[in-house]
């Protein structure tokens, strides 16, 4: 799995929590304004403005900043982030059920570790809480268990669900790079039109005069 799919499945999984765990949500997306997935506004590019200093430069993902940390979540597949006993666990149900797997999985993590999460009062201690929860995971039934459990369990969640909304993160996320490509594209025809002006303001009869004025002062 490549970075930018790993980002895709993490807006998946942020939207699983905001829907069952809203707790949760509070806590690790609150300045999200309430959807990982919603685009961030990008300037008109009708009238584009020069771009003089270091400005932010568009994002096309709306990602909690805790997902930093959970990158390695889906990129290995939990290797070196689970107990090995659980990890193979892990391992033996997505090669029988699919990718669904890993966000079931992610999801009972946080489910167990929900009560933890929830007491986080300082935004800098849940980075360590939450790279902390599924290396205390060291039985693998309980995790189980807490996966596939009928009430308040992840064992709904089906694999067309999963890759439609993969599917819909994927479009937005290519959309804005489109919107972001073309507004930096109108911004660097913006700057060259500007250097052409100032050019050929230079070179006007004015330009001379004050030139030659300057020279006459010397």
């Amino acid at each position: 799995m490549s970075l930018e799919g790993s980002k895709v499945d993490l807006g998946v999984l942020m939207n699983a929590i905001r829907e069952s765990m809203p707790a949760v949500w509070a806590k690790i997306g609150d300045d999200m304004e309430g959807d990982p997935n919603a685009a961030r506004p990008v300037k008109p590019v009708k009238k584009p403005r020069v771009r003089r200093k270091n400005q932010p430069s568009i994002s096309s993902n709306r990602l909690p900043p805790i997902t930093l940390c959970m990158t390695a979540w889906f990129m290995s597949c939990f290797i070196g982030t689970l107990p090995i006993e659980s990890t193979l666990r892990v391992w033996d149900v997505i090669f029988y059920e699919g990718s669904k797997t890993l966000f079931r999985i992610a999801l009972a993590i946080f489910k167990l570790g929900e009560n933890e999460v929830r007491s986080v009062t300082d935004p800098m201690e849940m980075f360590s809480v939450i790279q902390a929860m599924p290396r205390k995971l060291l039985d693998a039934n309980a995790l189980m268990e807490a996966c596939f459990k009928r009430r308040n369990g992840f064992g709904h969640i089906s694999q067309d669900t999963i890759d439609t909304q993969r599917e819909e993160r994927r479009v937005k996320v290519q959309t804005e790079h489109q919107r972001a490509a073309t507004y930096a594209g109108a911004v660097d025809s913006a700057n060259a039109t500007e250097a052409e002006g100032e050019v050929r303001r230079k070179g006007t009869i004015f330009g001379r005069r004050r030139l030659g004025r300057s020279a006459e002062v010397s």
